[in-house]
């Protein structure tokens, strides 16, 4: 089958973290597939995103991308490149809303990506900095 394309962007509206696992319902206290949470709605279904600024592939709003062929057991996880979004936030050109993950190419199918709340620490993600030389 073909490969997944995952990408990342910067989402560009403050939203409001949920507590279930239904995108569909309000009842989760927080964004759904058409609301941010905060009483406003997306500007697109299913949130919205900067796609004009230039992260380093043009001026898509493209942070980060990788591809997914399936499952593969070695290798259960994956890495994107988000230093030019954190370094936005940091220096206060861009506020920090958080990141999007959106399949930009490739077949629909499922991959689960834990959260800050996963049962096992392992699993969370990771923001990992290293210093600049």
């Amino acid at each position: 089958s073909d490969p997944l394309e995952i990408s990342v962007f910067a989402v560009d509206a403050p939203w409001v973290e949920g507590s279930g696992e239904d995108p569909w319902s309000s009842a989760t206290g927080g964004a759904t597939w058409l609301s941010t949470g905060t009483g406003t709605t997306w500007s697109q279904a299913g949130g919205s995103w900067h796609q004009q600024l230039d992260f380093g592939h043009g001026a898509n709003g493209l942070v980060a991308s990788q591809q997914l062929t399936g499952y593969d057991a070695a290798r259960d996880q994956i890495e994107f490149d988000v230093t030019a979004v954190v370094d936005a936030w940091l220096d206060g050109s861009l506020p920090n809303h958080g990141l999007v993950f959106v399949v930009t190419q490739g077949q629909y199918t499922e991959y689960l990506f834990a959260s800050s709340e996963a049962a096992s620490s392992d699993a969370r993600p990771q923001l990992v900095v290293q210093p600049r030389l």
